[in-house]
């Protein structure tokens, strides 16, 4: 079974999760949602609520904006962050369960139109961004990458996830970040 919490807001997903007052923890197997409650957030520190959903046994949130160093608290604590969703609960729910969701659907306005002004993103230079990426924290950064001190194993860098909170598969040790130069 997983349990999967969206951020709500006015029964809609809450515009940004750092804010939000409650989240909808919704509980599924290979049936389909088999559970679904709402809870109130911890008020104050980011800490409180990334151990309140951590606590609960979240695997997933889905969220409208969400700072950066409460994501990084939230994947260090094995719960991954679908950030920029938008929409009314009920639709996201469904679609997210359906196995129909597509994020370009619920995403934020102004999360993945052309971005005037910013050299480089236009023109293909950033794979993945400029024409409907930008805000898309999976993709990685080009040129950058995570490696082993050690073994010296490398796998390319997510957005949003420091590399020192992940762990070489081959060795267990700690990743570095590695900006190499293009070419």
């Amino acid at each position: 079974m997983t349990r999967t919490a969206f951020a709500v807001w006015e029964n809609r997903i809450a515009p940004v999760f750092d804010v939000a007052g409650s989240v909808c923890l919704v509980d599924s197997d290979d049936t389909g949602i088999v559970g679904r409650e709402e809870h109130s957030l911890p008020a104050g520190s980011l800490q409180a609520r990334t151990g309140f959903l951590a606590e609960r046994g979240v695997s997933s949130l889905v969220c409208g904006a969400v700072s950066r160093s409460l994501q990084w608290m939230m994947v260090s604590r094995g719960i991954s962050v679908v950030p920029f969703i938008s929409g009314e609960l009920d639709e996201v729910v469904s679609a997210w369960f359906s196995g129909d969701f597509k994020p370009d659907a619920f995403r934020m306005p102004g999360c993945g139109g052309y971005r005037r002004g910013r050299k480089g993103h236009e023109n293909g230079m950033y794979p993945g961004r400029g024409k409907g990426g930008i805000c898309d924290p999976s993709l990685p950064w080009p040129y950058d990458s995570c490696a082993c001190p050690e073994c010296g194993h490398r796998e390319p860098r997510v957005q949003g996830v420091p590399c020192a909170l992940r762990q070489c598969p081959e060795c267990g040790c700690g990743l570095i970040r590695k900006h190499e130069r293009r070419k």
